[in-house]
């Protein structure tokens, strides 16, 4: 049983190195990745249209500067990403959005970032506040192209909303996958223990219980003709089963969750609320 706890604790890796290895080991931390990298992308391509268009006259400046803001912005999230809690990336995506529409309404070609936008949203809100806000960042792309045309053009209101909604398609699609492949491997998690629990019970408790019976067997077999030998052999059992009781204690105490080990049901349920 102490091997079995051992081997648990040095499977569990550090909180710390599990954050960092995060982004890379779950597939919603892979997506978060890509996102970011395609925002930082998105909003250099954006730049560099802004500048070949507009070059750096008195008026460009405030505009950069909002887009030194946004950058500055986005990369303390990412970088703050796990200790930031649910409230602290709701603030933060909040004010990502708002200098982003800052930024579109004076400079329509940083439109571009809005998929990330989209993914972020998606991510940290409710469904239907995310498709809310998804309404909303794709008002302000299509206004914003709209802009750069002298006349209507029907595709830069269609190709927008196009994308959006291909967007929340796939984030929903993978939420669902996501949802069945967690219920498989919980499936699969607790076949897996109750296996291992047979494997323990089996090589302790059971054996133990064997031993002792057949003490107590030996013990009724010489009662009648040797009874010191049959004292010997009740005291033999008597400590095998005091050594199975301290088996099955550690036993328990391993399948208790880590909460209840560290204090009283009070205190467990307290940490959870």
């Amino acid at each position: 049983m102490t091997s079995v706890n051992a081997k648990a604790d040095s499977a569990a890796p550090s909180g710390g190195a599990e954050r960092a290895g995060r982004a890379v080991r779950t597939p919603e931390g892979r997506i978060d990745l890509a996102m970011h990298a395609a925002f930082f992308l998105l909003l250099a391509s954006s730049a560099s249209r802004f500048a070949a268009r507009h070059g750096a006259g008195e008026g460009t400046w405030p505009k950069y500067a909002l887009c030194g803001l946004l950058a500055l912005l986005y990369a303390a999230g990412t970088l703050l990403w796990d200790r930031l809690g649910r409230r602290g990336l709701l603030a933060w995506l909040a004010a990502v959005t708002a200098v982003w529409l800052s930024l579109v309404l004076v400079a329509p070609s940083f439109a571009w970032c809005a998929p990330p936008l989209y993914f972020a949203a998606l991510r940290l809100l409710s469904r239907r506040t995310a498709v809310a806000g998804a309404v909303v960042v794709t008002a302000a792309v299509v206004f914003a192209q709209l802009r750069l045309t002298p006349t209507f053009d029907l595709s830069l209101v269609l190709a927008p909303v196009a994308v959006s909604g291909m967007i929340l398609v796939i984030f929903l699609e993978l939420h669902r996958t996501a949802d069945a492949l967690a219920r498989s491997q919980r499936a699969a998690g607790i076949l897996s223990e109750r296996q291992r629990l047979s494997r323990e019970i089996h090589d302790t408790l059971a054996q133990g219980l064997t031993s002792m019976g057949m003490l107590l067997q030996a013990a009724d077999r010489a009662f009648g003709s040797d009874p010191e030998t049959a004292r010997g052999l009740v005291r033999r059992a008597a400590a095998e089963a005091a050594g199975n009781l301290d088996e099955a204690r550690r036993f328990v105490r391993a399948l208790a969750p880590s909460d209840l080990a560290a204090g009283s049901l009070p205190h467990a349920l307290r940490s959870l609320a």
